[in-house]
């Protein structure tokens, strides 16, 4: 805060060194007292007269003290009709959130529109960056504090707190300073609110899918597969407890014509109560209600383990939660088909939006001995 000086005009200009308030325009003249560090009248390096002032208009001027230069600067005191005795530091505020920038300064009497009081804005053209800013996750840096937020934990925490572009890829970080690396993964962003996270994709091609068919501890450890759409996928196993935040479970089945190969719109299957857990050895999904049957076992089977073990080996299954074998199949061969597909068995069963196989195939799906053939199987968390 400065000292000012003031008369009975609503602008004044006041010679300013640093804070001191050297004299003032407007009748008042240079104080005679400060004549020792202004110098002699004459000199070339004293205060301004009387008849340097004689206009209301803004001005500026300089003049010296010794080597030293005084700014002499018209400060407006923005509107007001009362005495101006105190001058504000502002700072310039384009995008009027209240932060001004660092580099852009004046001194008045009021606030002035584009101006504010305090300063560390970053960015002056965006009023939702200032360093109170809400950061979303995952988002650039909004606060002024040069550091990336931390990345969502799941795609149902990128609905709650983050930023949403509808469904597609996002990046997360599951256990966040956890042993999970981050990754990007494909979020449901619409289907019953959305805050869907994809884990598991099986597709017709046999070649997309044939590298999802492992033991355990790969099925544990390693993400295989890209999520985007079209594509053979496993998130890591490790990361589906922590995206199970609300024990919800979602499997999408995109039936495929029998005619042309092409598809039907998807049909949408959704389970609660559902908790996903590991062990060492083992992984399990216990209390699962669902309208249809999506596990038939609570234990998970793999190539090296679990009840349903010869479902994996011989019957070219991936990971599921296999009985003797299944009525959810992510991918199967046998006498069902002669390479292994993903298939399901109540597609005439109501889904989520009250469709059955009837209401979103427009022609004769694949079936095969009571199964139907799936171009996509997806499995999401939420």
């Amino acid at each position: 805060m400065r000292m000012g000086c003031y008369d009975e005009r609503p602008m004044r200009w006041c010679a300013l060194v640093g804070s001191l308030v050297l004299g003032c325009a407007a009748g008042q003249g240079a104080n005679t007292s400060t004549q020792g560090m202004l110098g002699e009248e004459g000199s070339g390096t004293g205060a301004g007269t009387d008849e340097d002032s004689d206009t209301d208009e803004p001005r500026s001027d300089t003049t010296g003290i010794g080597d030293a230069s005084i700014s002499v600067t018209a400060v407006d005191d923005a509107g007001s009709t009362g005495d101006c005795v105190t001058l504000v530091d502002l700072y310039r505020d384009a995008d009027g959130d209240g932060w001004g920038v660092t580099d852009d300064t004046m001194a008045a009497c009021g606030v002035p529109e584009g101006w504010a009081e305090v300063d560390g804005d970053c960015d002056d053209a965006d009023a939702d960056v200032h360093p109170e800013a809400n950061e979303p996750c995952g988002a650039a840096d909004r606060d002024c504090d040069f550091m990336a937020p931390p990345l969502c934990g799941s795609c149902l925490q990128v609905l709650a707190e983050g930023e949403v572009e509808g469904d597609g890829l996002y990046s997360i970080d599951p256990d966040g300073d956890g042993a999970l690396p981050p990754t990007q993964v494909w979020c449901d962003m619409t289907t019953d609110g959305g805050g869907w996270t994809l884990v598991q994709r099986t597709v017709w091609d046999p070649g997309q899918t044939a590298p999802l068919r492992t033991g355990f501890a790969s099925w544990r450890d390693v993400t295989v597969g890209t999520p985007s759409a079209g594509n053979g996928y496993r998130l890591q196993g490790a990361a589906w407890p922590t995206l199970n935040v609300q024990l919800e479970h979602m499997l999408v089945h995109t039936i495929r014509l029998a005619a042309d190969g092409s598809s039907c719109d998807p049909l949408r299957y959704v389970g609660t109560e559902g908790s996903v857990s590991l062990t060492e050895t083992d992984a399990w999904l216990t209390g699962l209600v669902a309208p249809v049957t999506m596990t038939n076992e609570d234990q998970l089977s793999t190539l090296d383990g679990g009840p349903g073990q010869s479902c994996v080996v011989d019957n070219f299954g991936v990971p599921w939660f296999y009985s003797s074998c299944c009525s959810t199949c992510p991918t199967f061969q046998g006498g069902y088909w002669p390479e292994p597909h993903p298939m399901f068995s109540y597609a005439e069963t109501l889904d989520l939006d009250g469709n059955t196989v009837a209401q979103v195939c427009g022609g004769e799906a694949m079936t095969s001995m009571g199964f139907w053939g799936l171009n996509a199987m997806e499995y999401y968390l939420r």
